[in-house]
């Protein structure tokens, strides 16, 4: 009777409970069976596949859950955009091949990575051992010391749980007991937790860049402005250019003897108010007439300039009294 009566009373309580929403994301190093493992879990679970549009998210109903698990590659290349559904993910699954032991040093630094990302710390951890069928694989035991998991969900403080699974297509539903035993503790972890994981998934949303990406936009406006600066420094010189180069335009200076010929020869295109002045010019040789020659000395008859007359009376005179005192002498 007691039985009964918790039974229908825990049967009340999942009526009530709303359906809660909550992304997985499948990760791990290529070639681990990821997508193996959800079609597993798809054929194995007692849930309902809901319609998605995307190719690499699966959409399933999980008791009163609506689970995503979103199937993310795992190339060497590729692992860089998992950074992008970092602020979606309410939980991990993080798939090993457990029997690949010369790539189980390149799992640990993955695992490290995404263990120590701000938007992952903290967030609960299911590991799956993959492919314990073959004869190679390593035991979830020795894998937790290859992995140095305990320290590495110390550091990250986040609830860790490490399950062996075997993904293959003949896999029976009595054979992975293991598969879902871990799914259902890390859906009930993220329920018991729901209200903070969803809250950190609302603030991680990608509407809000990470630490490391609100350096981007800075780093663009940065350039923007030194660009913007550049372009003011080069219209400033281009405008000086422009204005030298007006300056240019104009005729050098010339010599004054060459210009005066323009100014006084009459032009047939000038106006009939223009008259020619005579210039007289003192240069360093003495005074000069409007074309460079010495100005002609003022002229009386015989063309001959005024004064010379005289200084030949004068000569002659002397002539005369140095004659008469040599006779008397």
């Amino acid at each position: 009777m007691f039985q009964l009566l918790s039974h229908c009373w825990s049967q009340l309580q999942a009526i009530q409970e709303p359906i809660r929403k909550m992304t997985l994301l499948v990760v791990g190093l290529d070639n681990t069976g990821k997508t193996s493992l959800i079609t597993v879990i798809q054929r194995v679970l007692s849930c309902e596949v809901l319609p998605t549009t995307k190719p690499n998210q699966t959409e399933l109903r999980v008791d009163r859950f609506e689970v995503s698990l979103v199937d993310l590659s795992g190339g060497k290349r590729l692992r860089g955009t998992w950074r992008n559904h970092y602020g979606d993910a309410h939980g991990i699954i993080f798939v090993l091949d457990s029997s690949d032991v010369l790539r189980m040093e390149e799992a640990r630094r993955t695992l490290g990575r995404l263990l120590a990302h701000p938007r992952i710390s903290g967030k609960p951890l299911l590991l799956l051992a993959n492919k314990q069928d073959k004869v190679d694989a390593l035991l979830p035991c020795e894998l937790i010391e290859c992995l140095a998991l305990e320290k590495l969900v110390n550091e990250s403080k986040s609830l860790c749980r490490i399950e062996p699974s075997s993904a293959t297509k003949s896999l029976h539903k009595s054979q992975s007991r293991t598969i879902l035993q871990g799914l259902r503790w890390l859906l009930h972890t993220i329920a018991i937790n729901y209200s903070v994981l969803s809250s950190r998934v609302q603030q991680d949303s990608p509407d809000q860049p990470a630490p490391r990406e609100q350096e981007a936009p800075r780093r663009a406006a940065r350039a923007c402005s030194q660009t913007r600066g550049e372009r003011e420094l080069l219209a400033r010189r281009e405008s000086s250019q422009e204005g030298s180069a007006k300056i240019g335009e104009y005729k050098p200076l010339q010599p004054i003897q060459n210009i005066l010929p323009q100014v006084t020869s009459p032009s047939t295109h000038s106006s009939p108010l223009n008259i020619a002045v005579p210039v007289t010019i003192l240069t360093k040789q003495g005074l000069t007439s409007g074309n460079g020659l010495p100005p002609p000395l003022p002229c009386t008859e015989g063309g001959r300039p005024k004064g010379t007359q005289e200084k030949e009376k004068e000569s002659e005179g002397e002539e005369e009294r140095v004659s008469a005192v040599w006779e008397h002498g």
